[in-house]
């Protein structure tokens, strides 16, 4: 009994010890963030490594405090991590009534997969593609032959796509050596009332967007131009980004041979001109309703 109750003792004690060691693991890297965060510049780069500073820096917060709008930042981080939130549970709930109520060769494979992959996307595809290979071809619905020709054609058709994003990265780059984006920016802030530049921004978007038929290549080139000169005018950049994805969207959608509508003819089989002359209407609708809105955001 005496064994008994000292090997208990022994147990307890080890926890113990375990638990104030997984506490100061888990603890200790707040606590040096902490106290590098009230060091002086040199404090922070010193070899060895300085714990305690000599002085408290007290005033590097109210220094932080004024280059940065933490209260925006907070709340932009409880939007995303809401939305984040919503969404995966929307998500997950829809695949755990699928594999709950369907029954297909493979299901616990595929599902063990998707615990393992978490939230690593191209896993995800992989899983994807094996499930799609063994529901077609297990039971006969598609010869592996067919499967990989589609494959291959699949990957074919992205290729273009992914040339253009490629290609827009590269003339971003070559914009930005030339110093256009800096020209523009001031050559536009002085003739444009920045009470007109969201509007301004959707439309020239929009205009540059269905005379280049793509839009890809456009959101990575207008992105360096627009905000920096709603900036120099005192907009609020986030009014510009929608304006310029809204002009993106419109120039795309109104473009007969834009790159957009061709994506969707060959996914639906239906012809350009007769989903151009469906989509026409709704179109001009709401790019009117869109520059009227952006035109009242700018003198709000």
């Amino acid at each position: 009994m005496k064994l008994k109750n000292e090997e208990s003792l022994f147990t307890r004690i080890m926890n113990h010890v375990f638990l104030i060691f997984g506490a100061f693991l888990s603890v200790g890297p707040f606590v040096w963030m902490f106290l590098t965060s009230i060091k002086t510049f040199e404090e922070t780069i010193q070899i060895p490594l300085k714990f305690f500073p000599d002085v408290p820096q007290w005033q590097n917060y109210a220094i932080i405090s004024e280059k940065l709008n933490f209260p925006r930042l907070y709340l932009n981080t409880i939007l995303v991590a809401l939305f984040t939130i919503v969404g995966q549970i929307l998500i997950v709930t829809i695949c755990a009534y699928a594999f709950d109520r369907l029954r297909f060769p493979g299901k616990q494979v595929l599902f063990v997969g998707m615990l393992a992959s978490g939230n690593d996307i191209l896993v995800g595809i992989l899983l994807a593609l094996a499930a799609l290979l063994v529901l077609l071809c297990g039971v006969d619905k598609m010869k592996l032959r067919d499967f990989t020709d589609s494959f291959l054609k699949g990957i074919a058709d992205m290729v273009p796509l992914l040339t253009t994003i490629l290609m827009g990265f590269a003339m971003l780059n070559a914009v930005e050596s030339m110093g256009f984006n800096d020209f523009l920016v001031s050559a536009c802030s002085e003739f444009i009332a920045p009470q007109f530049l969201p509007m301004a921004a959707f439309l020239l978007v929009a205009c540059a967007a269905f005379l280049a038929a793509s839009f890809w290549m456009l959101i990575v080139i207008t992105f360096p131009i627009f905000i920096p000169l709603a900036q120099t005018l005192g907009i609020n950049p986030s009014i510009i980004i929608a304006a310029v994805m809204s002009g993106v969207a419109l120039g795309s959608q109104a473009c007969i041979f834009s790159d957009a509508v061709f994506m969707v003819a060959s996914g639906t089989g239906v012809s350009n001109d007769r989903q151009f002359r469906a989509i026409l209407p709704y179109v001009a609708i709401g790019a009117g309703l869109a520059a009227i809105g952006y035109l009242i955001l700018g003198f709000l």
